[in-house]
């Protein structure tokens, strides 16, 4: 089973990605968390604060707490110690080029994606982890 947990401060992206997973059957195992640091504090903590790490992070990069521009720097320096390996996934609603040419230079980050989330995204994005 291939695990996903989408790190968003907003419910209605939530919203259309559990929908969409509901409907479409696209992942079994979702989490939702709305505030990064709680993804890196379970990482750093052996996953105390998520019940098991994930196999794909679809992450936002416009959020409060910690952007997702920080959560992919210290994400960077946690990777190399992970037991296995962790795919990120950027969902935007930045249609800058720039961005997603930063984005795309941390080795993790495997695509950008622009808001709202699509079942055909999804769909692309589950047939590339299908067993």
């Amino acid at each position: 089973m291939c695990a996903l947990t989408m790190i968003d401060d907003n419910p209605l992206d939530h919203m259309i990605v559990r929908r969409i997973c509901e409907r479409d059957g696209a992942f079994d195992d979702v989490l939702f968390i709305q505030d990064a640091r709680q993804v890196l504090k379970a990482f750093r903590d052996n996953g105390e604060a998520i019940p098991r790490h994930p196999d794909i992070i679809l992450l936002d990069l416009n959020m409060p707490l910690l952007s997702g521009w920080e959560f992919l720097e210290h994400f960077n320096e946690i990777y190399p110690k992970l037991s296995k390996p962790v795919d990120v996934y950027v969902l935007s609603s930045s249609v800058d080029e720039a961005d997603r040419e930063m984005a795309l230079m941390y080795p993790f980050v495997k695509d950008f994606f622009i808001k709202p989330m699509t079942s055909s995204v999804m769909r692309n994005l589950r047939s590339r982890y299908a067993a």
